[in-house]
C-alpha cells in the first residue's frame, strides 16, 4: 500500500494584506476560486484564481496595468515560474469596472506526477505566507483499487493573546483604521469580520475519478464537487472541505494503472 499526502498552500492569500486593505476601503469584493482536477494518479491540475473588484481593485491598477507592489516582487515571480507555475495577471471587467484577475496554475503528469506536484508546492511554501487555505491530496493504492481523498482547510487562524506574569492576557493596542484611536485585538478582529462578511467568497471545485464515497460538498454532479462559502462560513468553519472517491482498478476502461 502506498499513501502520499500532499499539502498545497495558497501563496496568494486575500486574508492578510488584501483583507486589511478591504477593512480600510470598506468597499469591494474578492472571489477566490480553488480548482483541483484529478484525472487519475498520473495527471493532476491545480489552479487558483482571484478576482478583486470594486474600489479595492483601484489600489492594484495603475494606467491599466496591475501593480502588486512589494507583495509579489520580481524575484518571487521568477522563483514561481521556474518551478513550472503559470502566473497570469490581467485587468478584467466586473460590473462595468476594471477588476484584477490573478491566476496561478500548473499541470502535473506522468508516473512521478505527485512528486512533481509536491516539489512545486514546496516552492510556494517558502517565505511562510501560506494563507489560511491548505488543500490536501491523499492517494492510497492497493492491488485492487485507488482511493483519492481531496480536502482543504478553510478555518482562519485565530489570534491568541499572550499571558503576562499576573496571568492576565496581554492586550496589544492596535491603531483603529476607522479613526477611533486605539483598539484591542479582539475588537479589531470583530471589525475585520464584520467588514469582510460581504466582500469575500470562496469557491472550491474538485473533479475526481471513480465513485464518490463520501464528501461534505455543497453540490455533486457526477465526479464534480463544489463548495461555496462566504466570510462567515470560512470564519466559523469546523473541519475541512473534503471528498473521497474510489477507483476499481479491475473495472473495464480504467486508465489509472
Amino acid at each position: 500500500m502506498q499513501t502520499i499526502i500532499h499539502r498545497f498552500p495558497v501563496r496568494l492569500t486575500p486574508f492578510s494584506i488584501i483583507g486589511l486593505l478591504l477593512l480600510v476601503v470598506a468597499c469591494g469584493s474578492i472571489t477566490v476560486d480553488v480548482r483541483t482536477d484529478i484525472r487519475n494518479n498520473q495527471e493532476i491540475t491545480e489552479e487558483f484564481e482571484y478576482v478583486i473588484a470594486g474600489p479595492i481593485a483601484e489600489l492594484f491598477i495603475t494606467d491599466g496595468e496591475i501593480d502588486l507592489g512589494d507583495e509579489l516582487n520580481a524575484a518571487e515571480l521568477e522563483v514561481i515560474r521556474e518551478a513550472g507555475w503559470n502566473l497570469e495577471m490581467s485587468v478584467v471587467q466586473v460590473d462595468g469596472a476594471d477588476a484584477v484577475n490573478l491566476r496561478l496554475s500548473q499541470s502535473f503528469k506522468a508516473k512521478d506526477a505527485l512528486e512533481k506536484f509536491q516539489a512545486a508546492a514546496d516552492v510556494l511554501t517558502e517565505g511562510g505566507a501560506t494563507g489560511s487555505m491548505v488543500p490536501l491530496l491523499e492517494i492510497t493504492e492497493t492491488e485492487d483499487e485507488i482511493t483519492y481523498r481531496a480536502s482543504m482547510s478553510v478555518a482562519l487562524a485565530s489570534s491568541t493573546a499572550g499571558t503576562g506574569a499576573t496571568g492576565s492576557p496581554d492586550v496589544t493596542p492596535t491603531p483603529d483604521p476607522l479613526g477611533q484611536g486605539m483598539i484591542d485585538d479582539d475588537s479589531f478582529e470583530d471589525i475585520m469580520n464584520a467588514t469582510l462578511q460581504d466582500f469575500i467568497t470562496l469557491r472550491r471545485t474538485v473533479n475526481m475519478p471513480g465513485v464518490i464515497s463520501e464528501s461534505n460538498a455543497s453540490s455533486i454532479d457526477g465526479g464534480t464537487l463544489m463548495w461555496e462559502l462566504d466570510y462567515a462560513d470560512i470564519a466559523s468553519a469546523d473541519g475541512d472541505l473534503f471528498a473521497t472517491s474510489v477507483v476499481n482498478k479491475n473495472a473495464g476502461g480504467n486508465c489509472n494503472n
